[in-house]
Order: C-alpha cells, then structure tokens, then sequence
C-alpha cells in the first residue's frame, strides 16, 4: 500500500508540481502541425488561381518573427531590390562619390517589403478574413519592379495555409530568417521594461546615429531573468519554427532558410554577410549579377541597441547557465 501511495505522490508531482531547474523535463516535445489538409480547402483550388496580375518572380516574401532582426532584413532588401537597381543607380552615375550616399537616402524606395500587411503579431493576423485577398491586393497595387512584404508566421489556420499555397503555386522566393531565441527573449524583456518609460523612450529601433535613443537602449539591456518563463519561451519559439518550416516543405515553398547573425557584421565576419546576403539574393533572382554587393550595399540604417554578450545581457546570468545545461538550448548562451 505504500509503495502505491508513493507512486502515486511522484506521478502527480511529476505532472502537476514545478520541476527542478536541473531537468530537462521542463523542454516539451513539439506539437505535429498536420491541422491544415489541402484536400479539404474551403476556399479556392491551386488550379484556379487565374493568371497572376504581374510577374510574381519580382515579388518578395522575408518572413521572420518579431524581435528577430527583421526589419534590417528587410531594409536591406528594400534597398537592393527597389532602391539600388532603380534609382541609387542614376544617382551613382550622375556622382560616383556619393554611392554610399545614395544607398542610404534612395534606397528604401517605397518600403513595400517592410509592410506587416496581415499583421504585426498573432492576434492582429486572427482578425484577418481573407489573407490570400489582402496579399493579392498588396502585390497587384505596387507598381516597383520588385515589391512583396514582411509575413510574421504566427498564426495559422486554414486560410493563412490556403495563402501560402498561393505563394507557394506561384513560385514566390520566401526568404525565412530567424534569430538566436535567447537574443529574441532578451529583447523582448527589454522592451517590455522600455514600454514603462517616457513616450519618447518608447522607441522599438534606433537610427544610426542617434545617440539618445541608443543610450536608453543599452542602459535598459540588463534583465533579471525569470527561469520558467524563459525556457516555457524559448520552447514555444523552437515550436513555432519547427511548425513553420513544416508548414513551408509540406507545401512545397520556394524559400531560403538564413540565420540573423550571418547577415550583420556584429555578429560575423564582413566576408560572412557578404557570402550570406549574396546566397539571398541569388536565390531571389538567380539570373542576376550580385558579385557587386560589398558591405557599403548592406549597411543598416538601424542602429545595434544591445550588446552581443548575454553576460552583459543578463544579470542572474550563473543561474541561467546552470538552467539551460540539461536543455538543447544550452549551446545558444554565449
């Protein structure tokens, strides 16, 4: 009777009491993300999709979650693609000593890629009836050679899928970025404590330059992380990547997969985010010569607001170490 009484105390425990921060426990196996049938669409079928309204090999997918360096990604998109090849180049020409110049004041061009056109997070892309029409409309509208927007993939449901089938029937180049999830977190955390500031505190980037807007940044940097919270996050975050990337190969999307910090020179080497960007663009259009591209192309009119050690970062950086070593998140703590 006893030994029955004590396994029944250790499996309600198991279920139901807070874990040590020692097991690895805590890390739960990824959801199957199988909900979304093509055979069972509710809306309309791949074979009548009609013919598209303008070439759909100039338009541009990045998707990337928040707090993911996805607005330099698209920046710098932006700037190649609709900027450089359009007007930075007659700029250049009419002054060869100014192409840096040139770069960085024309080449944003209309900011289409940066456009969040089904929503900026999950509950604003529920809201959302027909994304396949908000993102036909989207791209029809836009007049520049190249034109897409920015898709933060969390949320899914039968209509966001019908949407990507699309995208999918027609070829769009994806680009999929995402970023170290520790650094996401930690951002995310530093914001939160930047939202509690002065309006004019309240600012999610920095321009190059503004010293100001920096300065609060990297003085708000220091987190005093919470354990549970930030592993029940990183896994949610490890989940929702492994839900998109199935989403993506099931459906058979013509995408590249790049990781954040290959694309910046805070984190790696100039000739890295050379190779790295040139992989990018190659994959959006390989009939193009993108031997040109040099780090003057991919500077950032965003400014770095942290820094790249999380000892810096984190202020009970020991106990969190110690949290993550039996965790496949362990690697990711610099």
């Amino acid at each position: 009777m006893l030994l029955a009484i004590s396994f029944a105390l250790l499996y309600f425990c198991g279920t139901c009491c807070p874990l040590s921060y020692a097991g690895a426990a805590r890390e739960k196996a990824c959801p199957v993300h199988s909900f979304s049938d093509p055979s069972k669409s509710t809306t309309v079928a791949p074979d009548s999709y009609g013919k598209p309204c303008k070439d759909m090999s100039k338009a541009v997918v990045t998707m990337s979650y928040g707090r993911s360096g996805s607005r330099y990604v698209a920046e710098v998109l932006d700037r190649i693609l609709i900027g450089e090849l359009i007007w930075t180049k007659f700029c250049s020409l009419w002054c060869s000593m100014c192409t840096n110049w040139c770069i960085i004041v024309l080449g944003p061009g209309s900011h289409s890629l940066h456009k969040e056109i089904l929503g900026t997070n999950g509950k604003k892309m529920e809201t959302v009836n027909n994304p396949l029409s908000v993102i036909r409309r989207h791209l029809c509208k836009n007049k520049a050679v190249y034109t897409g927007f920015k898709w933060k993939p969390m949320y899914w449901d039968d209509a966001y899928m019908e949407a990507l089938r699309w995208v999918a029937f027609h070829r769009i180049p994806v680009v999929l970025s995402h970023r170290n999830p520790i650094d996401v977190y930690l951002s995310s955390q530093k914001h939160k404590v930047l939202e509690n500031l002065t309006s004019s505190e309240q600012v999610s980037h920095c321009s190059v330059g503004a010293t100001a807007c920096i300065n609060t940044h990297l003085r708000n940097q220091l987190i005093n992380v919470e354990i549970d919270d930030m592993i029940t996050t990183l896994n949610q975050m490890k989940c929702h990547l492994e839900g998109t990337k199935a989403h993506l190969d099931r459906e058979q999307v013509h995408y590249v997969e790049v990781v954040f910090e290959s694309l910046t020179s805070q984190y790696s080497s100039n000739k890295t985010v050379v190779q790295t960007w040139r992989k990018v663009f190659e994959f959006i259009d390989p009939s193009a010569n993108w031997d040109y591209l040099s780090m003057k192309n991919l500077v950032a009119t965003i400014a770095p607001t942290s820094s790249t050690s999380h000892r810096d970062k984190i202020r009970n950086y020991d106990e969190v170490k110690k949290a993550l070593q039996q965790t496949s998140f362990a690697s990711l703590l610099n």
